[in-house]
């Protein structure tokens, strides 16, 4: 029987390229380092020769990178109080005694998805697939609705409004709303990122949220495809995303973009 693996194993150049991403805007946000050279002799500061990292991440791509942050999106709490801040300093809510917050949706949201990618994965299963595919496109809208939020609060005069009464569409947002909150920066829809989007956006609408037939198949050789196209429809747009507004991206979104690609195999090898 086949089945769907995600290898360890990278190409030296993925590896190489992963690392300076994760370095450069996984921890301090763009600008910090001007060149890749740069990098590199930070981390030769910390003691760490970068041939040697990549060498390393080359057999295993999940190897955690030198000053990667390794917390996630959510807080468990045992007791007291804990208070969600916005980036501008505004309190947005709090939790008291036991339970969880997570301050930013659109973080948690995708690493929900990833667990559901995983799992897909694992269990060789289409409807985790769809699972993830519906949490991934739910942390793009979420992430600009976020930085939307970020815009109202410090331009209340020029807010960016999507309510009952003025509905505002995902692609207007992206064509309309981003530029103005970037300095008329816009998302380049000329990459393969922006092409994966649009067809896996394609499956969620009609496939997942508008199941039109009464079942479903698919192969394991199309699923692996989907799995693969995820990587730059998803992580590959919230990379661009968060590179248009200076922000730190979460490692969990570049492992994803940076990771081997899932293939067949056959159990008995």
């Amino acid at each position: 029987m086949n089945r769907i693996v995600r290898p360890d194993k990278t190409p030296r150049r993925t590896a190489h390229d992963m690392i300076l991403e994760m370095v450069k805007f996984s921890n301090y946000g763009s600008g910090r380092f001007r060149t890749d050279a740069d990098i590199k002799r930070y981390l030769q500061s910390l003691g760490y020769d970068f041939d040697d990292l990549v060498k390393r991440c080359m057999e295993n791509y999940n190897m955690p990178i030198p000053t990667e942050n390794l917390l996630g999106s959510t807080w468990r709490l045992t007791g007291g109080t804990a208070t969600s801040i916005s980036p501008t300093g505004k309190e947005l809510f709090s939790v008291s005694g036991s339970g969880e917050l997570t301050q930013k949706a659109y973080w948690g949201c995708y690493e929900e998805s990833q667990k559901q990618l995983k799992e897909c994965i694992s269990d060789q299963s289409y409807i985790k697939f769809q699972s993830a595919l519906v949490l991934g496109i739910a942390a793009i809208e979420a992430y600009i609705n976020y930085r939307a939020g970020i815009w109202n609060e410090t331009h209340p005069n020029e807010r960016l409004v999507d309510s009952k009464e003025n509905k505002v569409s995902f692609d207007q947002k992206i064509d309309e709303w981003i530029p103005v909150m970037t300095n008329q920066k816009k998302l380049d829809k000329g990459n393969r990122n922006w092409q994966e989007f649009r067809y896996l956006r394609d499956i969620r609408d009609n496939t997942t949220i508008h199941m039109k037939q009464s079942g479903y198949g698919i192969s394991y050789k199309d699923l692996a495809d989907l799995i693969n196209r995820y990587s730059y429809g998803i992580s590959g747009i919230l990379i661009q995303l968060h590179k248009l507004f200076n922000e730190m991206i979460p490692p969990i979104i570049i492992r994803n973009f940076y990771a081997p690609p899932v293939k067949i195999i056959d159990e008995g090898e």
